[in-house]
């Protein structure tokens, strides 16, 4: 089956107990009118759907079973290592595509090759499900219907998977999915990819994407429910960029001078965090606490999960702030640098405070 022809596009499904879904998002697939695509259809620890994908007896589909459940973001890291593809676009289990999704797609990032994603708009359908799981749709309206505007990625996510396609080297560069990540994971991908390139946007509707009106089954709307957790979330988002040079981003870092570590300052740096929405590095500077680098670490917790954090360990304290801040300046190699304290507001400041160089 690999041997066939190499596919112009390689579509994910992820798929989690969701089998009498299933066959109508594979179908949706199937019906395109491009056709030179694969679909790597990967089973999160769930029921087995072989059944399901052997109804088709298209050798373009390709089933990966697997009896954990891992996360959608493993399964899509491991479709974008078989994927065979020069583009990659993703259909949720119990999604669908328009027919034309794929040639619409496909065809703006063959227009465009200045940007590594094109996507399209979305209708958003809300449904209720009997015992059977048959749905009934209440509403159906256009949920994504954006302008590329890389403040507001950084920002906020405005690209669902199901309307989107890139460039499956583009992600291979900006590392993929990151997989500690279990809402939203589709923006840690968008968000990285702005850091890099230029996104496409095709003004159509090509597809739908359900949301139950209760009880919902899906991750993202379980995951939200802890409101802690679910910011420490969107903080991992906002705190892991690529690797460098980024083509599209001034780099800044925020250097912080600490007299003391502690509870006081873990809280100011998250609601630094969750209100500047343009990336910055945080480099902590040691200046002079007496604290060792063991007990640093130890006081900032889950924190250092955040991959932005950075500790600078000064030999001894310095009574000027801003010489501190100097001497830690010399550890980056930033475009800009912003001074803080614990004096700094966050929650009043403008989110785009970085964003007018």
């Amino acid at each position: 089956m690999r041997e066939m022809e190499k596919p112009k596009v390689t579509v994910l499904i992820s798929t989690y107990n969701r089998p009498q879904y299933l066959g109508e998002a594979i179908e949706s697939v199937v019906a395109q009118t491009f056709r030179n695509w694969e679909l790597i259809i990967l089973n999160d620890g769930g029921v087995n759907v072989q059944a399901v994908v052997d109804k088709f007896a298209d050798p373009r589909l390709i089933y990966v079973d697997d009896t954990r459940n891992r996360g959608a973001a493993y399964r899509w890291n491991r479709g974008l290592e078989m994927a065979r593809g020069e583009y990659v676009a993703y259909l949720g289990d119990d999604d669908v595509f328009y027919p034309h999704h794929l040639e619409l797609l496909a065809q703006a990032l063959d227009e465009h090759p200045e940007a590594a994603l094109a996507y399209s708009d979305l209708y958003g359908v809300s449904s209720v499900a009997d015992k059977s799981g048959r749905r009934y749709v209440l509403d159906k309206r256009v949920s994504v219907s954006r302008g590329f505007n890389r403040e507001f990625m950084f920002h906020y996510n405005h690209v669902l998977h199901v309307s989107l396609m890139h460039r499956l080297e583009a992600a291979r560069r900006v590392g993929g999915f990151d997989e500690k990540v279990k809402v939203l994971i589709e923006w840690s991908l968008n968000r990285r990819l702005a850091f890099i390139y230029d996104f496409h946007h095709v003004e159509a509707p090509t597809g739908e994407y359900h949301m139950a009106v209760f009880k919902s089954d899906r991750i993202s709307v379980r995951e939200r429910r802890d409101s802690e957790s679910y910011r420490h979330n969107l903080r991992k988002i906002r705190c892991n960029f690529p690797p460098e040079p980024w083509d599209k981003l001034r780099r800044v870092d925020m250097l912080y001078p600490v007299d003391e570590w502690g509870e006081n300052l873990n809280k100011h740096l998250m609601e630094i965090i969750d209100n500047f929405d343009y990336p910055f590095h945080i480099y902590l500077i040691n200046n002079g606490t007496g604290r060792t680098l063991k007990e640093i670490r130890a006081s900032l917790g889950r924190l250092l999960e955040l991959k932005n954090i950075r500790i600078v360990n000064l030999p001894q304290r310095q009574a000027n702030p801003l010489m501190a801040c100097r001497l830690a300046a010399k550890a980056s190699n930033a475009d800009y640098f912003f001074l803080a304290s614990p004096r700094l507001a966050a929650a009043k400041q403008p989110k785009r405070l970085f964003a007018t160089f």
